[in-house]
C-alpha cells in the first residue's frame, strides 16, 4: 500500500488553532521548489494529523518543497510562523522534527539564486537560461536577497521555542 496524497487529504480540512490564519496567506503567490506553494497549507495541516504516517510524510514533503536541496523560498518564510505555532501548541505533532526542520533546514537554507552572487560559474550558467525566459539574473539575485532576509527575520521572531529541542552540548 502506497502513501496517500497527503496534500489532497488535508487541502480542505479545517485549520487547527495553531494554524489559524493559514487561509489568509496567498500561497499561490508564494514560491516553493516547484512553483506556486499551493500544497504548503495542506502539508502544515497534515503535521497535526492523528495519523503518524501522515505527519511523517507531510514533514518529508515540506522538506522537499519549501527547503529543496538546501534552498529556501518565499513559502519557507511564510511557513515559519505556523511552524513556531506548532512548537508552542499541544497536539500530536512531532515537535522535535519541526524544531529540527526550523533549525537545520530552514535556518541553514539559502535561496538558490543567491548562490550566483558569489559564484561566477553559477552566474554564467544561469544568466542565459534566465534571459531566454525573459528574466534577469540580477533581479533573481535581488529577489533571493529579499527571501533570505525574510527567512532570517521570521526565524528570529520566536527562537525561545527552539531551545527545548536543541541537543544538549557535551562539556
Amino acid at each position: 500500500m502506497g502513501l496517500p496524497d497527503v496534500a489532497e487529504l488535508y487541502r480542505s480540512t479545517p485549520d487547527p488553532a495553531p494554524l489559524r490564519g493559514l487561509r489568509d496567506v496567498d500561497w499561490f503567490a508564494l514560491r516553493d521548489a516547484y512553483g506556486p506553494a499551493k500544497d504548503v497549507p495542506a502539508l502544515l495541516r497534515a503535521l497535526m494529523s492523528d495519523d503518524p504516517a501522515h505527519r511523517e510524510f507531510a514533514n518529508l514533503l515540506l522538506h522537499q518543497t519549501i527547503c529543496h536541496q538546501g534552498g529556501v523560498f518565499s513559502s519557507s518564510a511564510a511557513a515559519v510562523p505556523f511552524l513556531y505555532n506548532l512548537l508552542d501548541a499541544n497536539g500530536p505533532q512531532d515537535k522535535k522534527a519541526i524544531a529540527d526542520f526550523l533549525i537545520t533546514t530552514i535556518g541553514w537554507g539559502v535561496p538558490p539564486f543567491l548562490r550566483c552572487a558569489d559564484d561566477p560559474q553559477a552566474a554564467a550558467y544561469w544568466r542565459p537560461i534566465l534571459e531566454h525566459s525573459g528574466r534577469s539574473l540580477e533581479l533573481a539575485i535581488a529577489n533571493a536577497r529579499v527571501v533570505a532576509t525574510e527567512v532570517r527575520r521570521q526565524l528570529a521572531m520566536r527562537p525561545e521555542l527552539l531551545r527545548p529541542h536543541r541537543p544538549v552540548e557535551e562539556e
